[in-house]
């Protein structure tokens, strides 16, 4: 299964763990991380345009201005998360829960 290496030289993968990790400001688009463990993490400004999401969790994970535009979100999990200002448009949020997520000023799927 191929990995994804980001700035800060460690590599990431599908079903990976990331819990409460600082990853603000990181391009990780068309990475392929469905299944992945965003839980509580910092996730500000992350472009995760194209990128493969599937299944992820994002429970209280901080979003805000993040590039979600034609990520794979189906069945993620994003309750209690931060999304304010984020890109949704163009993502696939099929089965995807927000419940509590915070939405201001996000620019949402039609």
């Amino acid at each position: 299964m191929p990995s994804f290496r980001f700035r800060r030289g460690h590599r990431i993968a599908p079903g990976a763990d990331l819990h409460g990790v600082d990853l603000s400001n990181t391009d990780l688009a068309g990475a392929k991380l469905s299944n992945a463990n965003f839980e509580f993490a910092n996730l500000r400004n992350v472009d995760f345009s194209y990128a493969d999401l599937r299944f992820a969790n994002f429970q209280g994970a901080d979003l805000r201005e993040a590039n979600l535009w034609r990520a794979d979100l189906r069945g993620a999990v994003f309750v209690d998360a931060l999304l304010g200002k984020a890109i949704l448009t163009e993502a696939d949020t099929t089965d995807a829960n927000l419940t509590g997520a915070d939405l201001t000023g996000a620019r949402l799927p039609d």
